[in-house]
């Protein structure tokens, strides 16, 4: 076990996670700074999205037999209504022919802000 020496803060911690014992000076000025302290290895953002494209790999197959298993089980007024669905979100904003929209876009914006 290794022993640090006692901070104006309090003892501190031991790479073994006991606290360190007050050395006999008390722990003045004089005193050598304390080692690094050891940290398990930190998980990486690699490490994250890897497990997360991991699962995805074997979550993907079994969504996409849910989503055929459901669209071959849909009713013809189940499928009418998801049509009817879809087509609802293009009433939402007026279709302007002509230029790339853009303007249009910013001026949403403009006023989404006031």
């Amino acid at each position: 076990m290794q022993s640090r020496s006692t901070t104006a803060l309090g003892p501190s911690d031991t790479s073994d996670g006991e606290a360190a014992r007050t050395p006999p000076d008390g722990g003045r000025r004089g005193d050598p700074p304390a080692p690094p302290r050891e940290y398990p290895v930190p998980v990486t953002g690699s490490d994250v999205q890897a497990k997360a494209v991991q699962g995805w790999r074997a979550t993907g197959p079994i969504l996409e037999d849910l989503r055929r298993r459901e669209l071959r089980e849909m009713t013809d007024g189940q499928a009418l209504q998801a049509v009817l669905d879809l087509l609802d979100l293009v009433t939402v904003l007026p279709i302007k022919h002509g230029g790339s929209g853009l303007v249009d876009q910013q001026r949403y914006f403009a006023r989404a802000r006031r």
